[in-house]
């Protein structure tokens, strides 16, 4: 996995890169994938929720 971090002028923009091998077939991708989608949305929801606190 990596990441970066680009300021804009909004705030910062993270971009996130994550490799994956399967030994169990092309399913496991999807299933890859959603998880750090997931993951990517509760982040979102998190600063949201924190600035709007702010």
């Amino acid at each position: 996995m990596t990441y970066h971090l680009d300021a804009t002028a909004a705030g910062t923009v993270l971009g996130i890169s994550v490799a994956v091998s399967s030994f169990t077939g092309p399913e496991t991708l999807a299933e890859v994938q959603q998880g750090w989608q997931g993951g990517a949305d509760n982040l979102e929801r998190y600063v949201a929720k924190i600035t709007a606190d702010a």
